[in-house]
């Protein structure tokens, strides 16, 4: 009897432990738009750093900016994240992209 006793409480003891650790995961913040501004500024950048094997990556450099749109919309960094968008398609030749784009978000470039 004392042993069912002893395993009882240790269960109890297990199932608690997984419960509560399974209740301790972290939500990840946002990262700070000017680290994200200036990855983005980064990877479309023509100041030596890319070279023929290492092209500018507009894809990427979008991405971080839509990143800034997405966590961060009312930031000092937003507007200028709207126009790298515009920039990153005009500097890969897709002029139709860039004026949607433009038009999508222009308004709020002041």
């Amino acid at each position: 009897m004392k042993n069912k006793k002893i395993i009882s409480a240790l269960l109890v003891a297990v199932v608690f432990c997984i419960f509560v650790s399974g209740c301790k995961k972290k939500i990840p913040q946002p990262r700070d738009p000017a680290v994200i501004y200036n990855e983005g500024i980064a990877m479309m950048s023509s100041s030596g750093k890319h070279t023929f094997l290492n092209p500018p990556d507009y894809e990427k450099a979008r991405k971080a900016f839509q990143e800034i749109l997405y966590d961060h919309p009312t930031s000092e960094y937003a507007p200028l994240a709207e126009l790298k968008i515009a920039d990153t398609y005009y500097e890969e030749g897709n002029y139709d992209d860039c004026r949607n784009s433009l038009a999508t978000h222009g308004e709020n470039i002041t």
